[in-house]
């Protein structure tokens, strides 16, 4: 958690130009809160909101998982990073046989978003890959091609998935 909060507190200074926000769960805002040191960073909890900033979003600082589909499906450039206790990204290591963390990037065999886990999770690391998708258009605009491809190729018959599990559903 040190980690973010100096994440945290250098956005602050770098990004001023930026409306920051921190999207997360009603249980983790009074911890988030405890780490801010002003109230210039919003921390939003309503799922609604969330899913109006990660769309309006310039970019995303986003842990890995789920919320990397619904990055892409509103098409926000992101970084990922991801990190746990040692022994666990050992185990991890150990058993995950696999380069990437997201699915994007796992599907194209390739980085697309940046990627920063255990530890490659730096704060110079972070800052420095925020600091560059923020002033290198083209990267953005590289995720936002990727982006495109990949949603085209999670459709099946030109339709979600998701509609199709829940078409096939005998309830």
């Amino acid at each position: 958690m040190e980690k973010l909060k100096f994440v945290i507190h250098r956005s602050e200074k770098l990004f001023r130009e930026f409306d920051l926000s921190i999207l997360t769960f009603n249980q983790h805002k009074k911890l988030i809160e405890n780490y801010l040191s002003s109230d210039s960073i919003n921390i939003e909890t309503n799922d609604k909101e969330k899913k109006k900033i990660m769309k309006q979003a310039f970019l995303a600082v986003a842990a890995s998982g789920s919320v990397t589909l619904e990055l892409i499906n509103f098409k926000t450039p992101m970084l990922v990073f991801y990190e746990t206790h040692w022994i666990t990204s050992r185990l991890i290591k150990f058993l995950v046989k696999v380069k990437f963390a997201s699915i994007i990037n796992i599907v194209f065999n390739k980085q697309i978003i940046p990627e920063f886990l255990f530890e490659n999770f730096t704060t110079k690391n972070l800052i420095n890959q925020m600091e560059e998708l923020v002033n290198n258009e083209e990267e953005r605009l590289k995720q936002l091609r990727y982006f495109r491809t990949f949603s085209k190729k999670m459709l099946f018959e030109k339709k979600n998935p998701s509609e199709l599990i829940v078409k096939h559903l005998q309830l």
